[in-house]
C-alpha cells in the first residue's frame, strides 16, 4: 500500500467513517487505530460519536464519548491536548458526524462514501480522503499507510 502524499501534524484529527459500526458493536477500527498509535508512544484521544457501545480505552488511549454539545469546539480542545485525535464516526450525514469531518484533516471512508462527503468539503476543502473497506484485519495495514515509519 502506498503511503499518504501529505503529512499529519501534532493535534491533527482523523475521522474513521465506519457505517457498519452501528451494527457490529461500535468503533473497533477506530479503537484499534488509537491503540496502535498509543503503543507507538503518541498521546492519543479517541472521540466516540457513535455512543451506542463506547470503545474501551486500551494501551494509554483516552476515550471521550461526545453525545451532545459543540463537536468542533470539543475536538479543538482535544487537539491541543493530544498528539492525535481519532474520531469514530458512524455516518458523515449526521450533524455530529458532519461536524467531526469538518474539523478533521483526514477522513478514512468506505470506497463509496467519498461521494457523500462533497457537502463536507465545502466547509473543509483541505480534507483528505483515504478509501478503506473497513475490514478489521486490515487496521495494521491502514495504520502503516497513515503513519509510515
Amino acid at each position: 500500500m502506498p503511503k499518504l502524499s501529505f503529512s499529519l501534524f501534532a493535534g491533527d484529527t482523523i475521522a474513521i467513517v465506519d457505517p457498519r459500526a452501528e451494527h457490529d458493536g461500535g468503533g473497533r477500527a477506530a479503537a484499534a487505530m488509537a491503540l496502535l498509535r498509543a503503543r507507538s508512544g503518541s498521546k492519543v484521544a479517541l472521540a466516540d460519536l457513535c455512543g451506542r457501545q463506547p470503545a474501551q480505552p486500551q494501551g494509554g488511549a483516552r476515550v471521550y464519548v461526545l453525545e451532545r454539545g459543540d463537536v468542533p469546539s470539543v475536538l479543538a480542545v482535544l487537539a491541543r491536548r493530544y498528539d492525535e485525535v481519532i474520531v469514530d464516526v458512524v455516518c458523515g450525514e449526521t450533524l455530529p458526524g458532519r461536524a467531526a469531518l469538518i474539523a478533521s484533516r483526514l477522513a478514512v471512508v468506505p470506497p463509496r462514501g467519498a461521494a457523500q462527503l462533497d457537502r463536507v468539503r465545502l466547509f473543509n476543502p483541505g480534507l483528505r480522503l483515504l478509501p478503506w473497506d473497513g475490514a478489521a484485519a486490515d487496521v495494521p495495514a491502514l495504520y502503516r499507510r497513515i503513519f509510515p515509519t
